[in-house]
């Protein structure tokens, strides 16, 4: 790494982010600038710089503060770290591909006057977490779920994918507003996750097995925490813990699982 050190000037006009968002990373062990001259001023060396690379692109990809201060703090060399960052945004970059592909299938039909295929205007919509599907569950679950998604007419996957966005916010908003895994908003709203799930197929929520649903919603549980982008998603790690110990008491509580 170079010697040379920007102020805290320097690095909000070239980096597009204020200083009072710099100050406020400062203030929660985020980002805590080289030095602090006599005078006061803030001041960041290319190591600074290259973990306030790693905050936006995190931030960027919908992950929250806590979280990103967890990642970037997690044990093993920047160098590692950088590479799952690489490996992330190559993730993102063929999602985004992919949809960008379909919105264009879209236009052009519209503008040829032709209807648009559904498999076309659905592709990359519905790839988020294909390669932790596969790793987890299979290929055939993968596949089996994406043609099950893809044999949904549009209008179908609208009103499943605002279903799953409908309990979400519902999760999160139980959690600012009541807190209480045991209580009876944050069971409920367990017991309709779970029956949520049970409408996806090629997941073990198919098993015959009681023993094998209920380790599947307790790993699904778990995930919600310990993955960042499923943390995000529920508002942070306080609501994803939240909802996970939800789901636990209710995995307790219920034997039909």
């Amino acid at each position: 790494m170079t010697d040379r050190e920007w102020s805290i000037q320097e690095l909000s006009r070239r980096a597009g982010v204020s200083s009072r968002t710099l100050r406020h990373y400062d203030a929660i062990g985020l980002l805590v600038p080289t030095r602090t001259g006599s005078d006061g001023r803030r001041h960041y060396d290319a190591e600074a710089v290259a973990r306030l690379q790693q905050i936006l692109v995190l931030r960027d990809l919908g992950m929250a503060l806590p979280e990103i201060r967890d990642t970037v703090a997690q044990p093993g060399t920047e160098v590692h770290r950088l590479e799952r960052l690489v490996e992330r945004l190559e993730a993102e970059q063929e999602r985004l591909g992919a949809q960008i592909r379909a919105v264009r299938h879209t236009l052009e039909a519209r503008s040829d006057g032709r209807s648009p295929r559904m498999e076309a205007m659905m592709d990359g919509f519905n790839a988020q977490y294909k390669d932790e599907v596969i790793e987890r569950w299979g290929e055939a679950s993968h596949r089996r779920s994406d043609e099950w998604w893809k044999s949904k007419t549009y209008q179908e996957q609208v009103e499943l994918t605002r279903e799953a966005e409908d309990l979400i916010t519902r999760w999160t908003q139980a959690a600012a507003e009541d807190g209480d895994a045991r209580g009876e908003c944050g069971q409920a709203l367990a017991a309709e996750q779970v029956a949520w799930l049970r409408q996806m197929p090629g997941t073990p929520m198919e098993s015959q097995d009681p023993a094998d649903r209920r380790r599947y919603v307790e790993c699904l549980a778990h995930m919600y925490v310990d993955d960042a982008r499923f943390a995000a998603t529920y508002g942070g790690h306080e609501s994803a813990v939240f909802v996970r110990d939800a789901l636990l008491l209710h995995l307790e509580g219920d034997s039909r699982i």
